[in-house]
């Protein structure tokens, strides 16, 4: 994977920091992240980076976390620079929507009432896969066989192994922070959502018939 550029959606707490490292431990060559892209400064900077780096071959990834879907796709980089892949990646309502409220109440607020009908136009869009490559968080979580397809989509050399480093961004797991760094298998990402089964925004989700059937159709049972 030479000079190319990915484009990663996701919703916040989705598990999509995983997958850009993983992106990013085997691809050999330099390679670039520009995280939340849509939220930080930091383009400008780190495209004079890229710049200085023009005569060796270089990736980009950049990712924007929680957006109207119709913005997230239509995003391109700034100054002519064109996208390979865009990935869309997403994790099941129950258990985002868990690790949501478990990194927000560190900060002492909870609002994650946003999550509800965004992760359900996302999951729309997973479902539809229309100038996408849907990635779908558990499977690759659990599945080497799953992490071989799409990095295969992707140009990606990589044996399949899971994953396990722990991304130190935003203080990593929302649950177990960087405590599991280096044996990331070892986390119970998947039943994160027992935790908060009975606050109200889960149950909404519980009794949203159209929410649970677009949960069964890309994960199946979780709950």
């Amino acid at each position: 994977m030479s000079g190319r550029i990915i484009k990663v959606i996701a919703p916040v707490r989705s598990g999509h920091h995983a997958i850009i490292w993983w992106i990013r431990h085997h691809t050999s060559i330099c390679t670039y992240l520009i995280n939340d892209v849509c939220r930080s400064n930091n383009i400008k900077e780190l495209y004079e980076a890229w710049k200085k780096f023009k005569d060796t071959p270089t990736s980009l990834i950049f990712n924007i976390e929680s957006d109207e879907y119709k913005h997230a796709i239509e995003y391109l980089p700034p100054y002519g620079l064109s996208t390979k892949y865009t990935l869309l990646v997403l994790r099941d309502p129950f258990n985002n929507l868990a690790s949501q409220i478990k990194w927000q109440e560190q900060w002492g607020y909870v609002d994650c009432s946003l999550l509800h009908d965004l992760w359900k136009s996302y999951a729309q869009k997973f479902i539809a896969s229309e100038n996408i490559i849907p990635v779908n968080f558990n499977k690759w979580f659990l599945l080497k066989s799953y992490r071989l397809s799409v990095a295969h989509q992707i140009e990606l050399v990589t044996d399949g192994c899971p994953f396990l480093v722990v991304p130190n961004i935003s203080n990593g797991s929302s649950f177990d922070l960087i405590k599991y760094n280096h044996n990331a298998t070892n986390m119970d990402v998947l039943t994160r959502w027992i935790h908060y089964k009975d606050h109200p925004l889960m149950l909404k989700m519980f009794n949203d018939p159209e929410l649970m059937e677009l949960s069964y159709k890309i994960f199946g049972d979780i709950i």
